[in-house]
């Protein structure tokens, strides 16, 4: 019985949505790399190629002094979920059609000038 259930998580690993579908789909892959206050968060492009939207080449998070390389600020506040954590990779996709209707706090947190409206990919979609 344990011998078929590491089969059954080996099949579902490979049959889920793999990475060149995902792009193929007009997904870019991102990762969070800073989780500001009040939803000031920042996304470095990972996969997927930058001339869709504006990336900063270079960016320094003035808290820390750290380095970021093709980061941008997510301008969707609204929609960006709260359950992604600093570090965690996730696939995207572009929606200027988004619009905030949602009550945010107003402090702020430093971020990149290059804001983009984005939402996760659903496997499959």
């Amino acid at each position: 019985m344990l011998k078929f259930l590491g089969w059954m998580v080996l099949l579902l690993a490979f049959t889920g949505c793999d990475k060149q579908e995902t792009i193929a789909n007009g997904c870019f892959k991102g990762k969070l790399v800073v989780k500001g206050i009040c939803k000031n968060d920042v996304v470095q492009l990972l996969e997927g190629k930058s001339d869709a939207f504006l990336v900063e080449s270079s960016w320094t998070y003035p808290t820390t002094g750290t380095v970021y390389k093709n980061v941008f600020a997510v301008d969707s506040k609204c929609t960006f979920p709260e359950s992604l954590k600093e570090g965690d990779e996730f696939y995207f996709t572009l929606d200027s059609t988004q619009t905030e209707d949602c009550a945010l706090c107003k402090a702020l947190s430093p971020v990149p000038t290059s804001k983009v409206k984005i939402k996760l990919c659903v496997p499959g979609t």
